[in-house]
């Protein structure tokens, strides 16, 4: 489903963050309140 692009996977990433600010990208990702998936990016 998600290779026949039946269901789009970028709607759960709610937060991208840079790896310099992987704590708080860790932090925020175990807040399920806030986030569903959280992406970390290379600098």
């Amino acid at each position: 489903l998600i290779v026949s692009g039946d269901i789009d996977v970028l709607k759960l990433v709610t937060a991208e963050r840079p790896l310099s600010s992987a704590y708080d990208a860790f932090r925020l990702a175990a807040d399920r309140a806030q986030s569903v998936k959280v992406v970390l990016t290379a600098d």
